[in-house]
């Protein structure tokens, strides 16, 4: 019964070679899809870790932040390696790679903070987790209600997010704050987190427009490393800051070197259905981001857009890894955007080379080393060194919106989603307090104070209030006053100088 699988591995291994990088099936060298799948892990790394380091860091729990960074690139690995493979419904047989969502940040961290208990965090994760499951087997009958434009306000609502937290990172506001006594950010304390955050940002611009090839796309753990160096650096020059916390290496045990990721002590997790919901149209806002990965990834695969049983199995794929990470004390997890833009910049398609950077992430999943230092990266360096990837998303969806155009439908649902939808998530403590009709319903408040939700059920409902005219787009009808102005002022010029204008050129 084995003889038949084991020669197709073995013709399959035999029939190998370099070029099938740039096609989606076929053997690739060990030598060289190893060294290209390991890029592939670089390449989203940092982005698999950063949300787990934000939302679990606010806790001050060391021991669940290490674990979940641990469970998130365990089960990211695996849900990589079901991607690939594509056993319907588990998969989409597309060479996406997996990692924790900068989607859920804000979220879960709004969770966190108004019921300081991860257990309603966690449970309330994994009931969404399950709810995208069923959402993933009948992604064909709703993703069609779902415009493309609303997919590109999406971006751009955790893009926006993610540049608030980009600037208190690089400027490290907590950190410094904590060293004043006023509650005053001063610049006498805090320009060393400055220059650290600064190396790091430009470490990574300079490597990226210098370097050529696919290792260009290592900028982000270059400039990571310039800045955690000079960290070290200023914190040697200056101790009394505690720029780099030395506490997280503590190691004593067998156990803190070489470990097996860690279920959550299942006895603490409760329920609360207001947070329940609000994860749950967390993730159908995350779908539309996810479906949108998919659809890149079949252009960029087979050039074509993504079948309804592709997008299905990623989904469903999706709701399951994201459910057993909640079930390890860890964070959802969906489709990388980061590496579908690799594949795309780089043409490195090929689904062996993904499924072995699956094994990777398994392999370093072992190892709570790797996690420590991770967790030890100060604020500003990891806010130096990503600052470009959270604007990347924000341009991600600009770029989806003028595929889409700039009609005056488009316009207007852009315009009134971010004033509404955005602005009003910018309110804060100011409007979202408990003498407010939002903070009178939990629920209400979540979704309003929640930038992503916010726009993504505003522009929906505004796809579908406004009529789409197309034809009479804001940009057609500048031109047109454009181009009248420039043939009066033309017809006064010659008229000035005394020519006839019936021989004046034309526009």
């Amino acid at each position: 019964m084995m003889v038949r699988p084991l020669e197709r591995l073995k013709n399959f291994v035999k029939a190998g070679k370099n070029e099938n990088l740039m096609s989606v099936d076929g053997y690739v060298p060990f030598k060289r899809a190893g060294v290209f799948a390991f890029e592939q892990v670089l390449v989203m790394f940092l982005s698999n870790v950063t949300p787990i380091l934000v939302v679990f860091g606010s806790l001050g729990d060391h021991y669940l932040t290490v674990n979940a960074l641990t469970g998130a690139l365990l089960w990211a690995g695996i849900g990589t390696i079901l991607q690939c493979l594509g056993f319907y419904p588990f998969g989409s047989k597309l060479p996406n790679l997996m990692g924790t969502s900068f989607t859920f940040i804000g979220a879960l961290m709004q969770v966190n903070s108004t019921y300081n208990d991860l257990g309603v965090t966690l449970l309330s994760a994994l009931i969404g987790a399950l709810f995208l499951m069923v959402m993933g087997l009948f992604a064909k009958y709703w993703r069609r209600f779902i415009p493309p434009l609303v997919s590109a306000v999406v971006l751009i609502a955790v893009g926006l997010e993610l540049a608030e937290l980009g600037a208190e990172q690089f400027f490290a506001v907590e950190s410094v704050l904590s060293l004043s006594t006023d509650e005053l950010y001063s610049f006498g304390n805090g320009w060393p987190f400055i220059l650290c955050g600064f190396i790091s940002l430009t470490s990574a611009i300079i490597w990226n427009l210098h370097v050529k090839g696919a290792w260009r796309n290592i900028h982000i753990i270059v400039g990571l490393l310039m800045g955690y160096i000079c960290a070290l650096i200023l914190n040697a020059i200056y101790p009394a800051l505690h720029i780099i916390d030395f506490s997280y290496f503590g190691m004593k045990g067998a156990e803190d070197y070489i470990n097996v990721p860690r279920p959550f002590d299942l006895t603490k997790l409760k329920f609360n259905w207001e947070a329940v919901l609000f994860i749950c149209l967390i993730y159908l806002v995350s779908s539309s981001e996810s479906s949108g990965d998919m659809v890149a990834s079949a252009h960029v695969c087979y050039n074509r857009t993504a079948n309804d049983r592709e997008i299905s199995g990623g989904l469903f794929l999706d709701g399951l890894i994201s459910a057993c990470s909640c079930l390890f004390g860890g964070m959802p997890i969906t489709t990388s955007t980061e590496n579908v833009g690799f594949a795309g910049k780089t043409g490195i398609i090929n689904r062996y080379v993904a499924f072995l950077s699956g094994v990777m992430m398994i392999i370093l999943s072992f190892f709570p080393p790797v996690a420590v230092f991770f967790e030890s990266i100060p604020s500003c360096v990891l806010g130096g060194a990503m600052i470009m990837v959270y604007m990347s998303i924000l341009l991600i969806g600009f770029e989806m919106i003028s595929r889409a155009g700039f009609t005056r439908k488009n316009i207007i649902v852009l315009s009134v989603t971010l004033g509404l939808g955005y602005g009003t998530s910018l309110l804060g403590k100011y409007f979202f307090n408990t003498t407010t009709f939002t903070g009178q319903n939990v629920l209400l408040g979540f979704m309003m104070g929640d930038p992503e939700v916010s726009m993504f059920l505003i522009s929906l409902v505004l796809c579908y209030l406004i009529k789409d005219t197309a034809k009479n787009d804001f940009a057609s009808e500048d031109l047109k006053i454009h181009e009248a102005k420039e043939e009066r002022l033309e017809e006064v010029e010659y008229k000035s100088k005394g020519v006839d204008d019936t021989h004046a050129p034309k526009l």
